[in-house]
């Protein structure tokens, strides 16, 4: 089985606030696991409504 992590460097200044789990230092924690030369770099793409729809209620 393979993961896949998608993100741009922007989503680094994401800050939901303290306490919450979605932290730069995760972040910077999974790409130092995972290892920078192991890592593709992939042209971001804005998802499908079908895509969203997984995750989210749709509107």
């Amino acid at each position: 089985m393979s993961a896949i992590f998608l993100a741009e460097d922007i989503a680094r200044q994401h800050d939901p606030g303290p306490g919450h789990p979605e932290q730069v230092a995760r972040w910077d924690a999974a790409v130092a696991g995972v290892g920078l030369e192991k890592l593709s770099v992939v042209t971001p793409r804005t998802a499908t409504e079908d895509e969203l729809a997984l995750v989210h209620s749709r509107a």
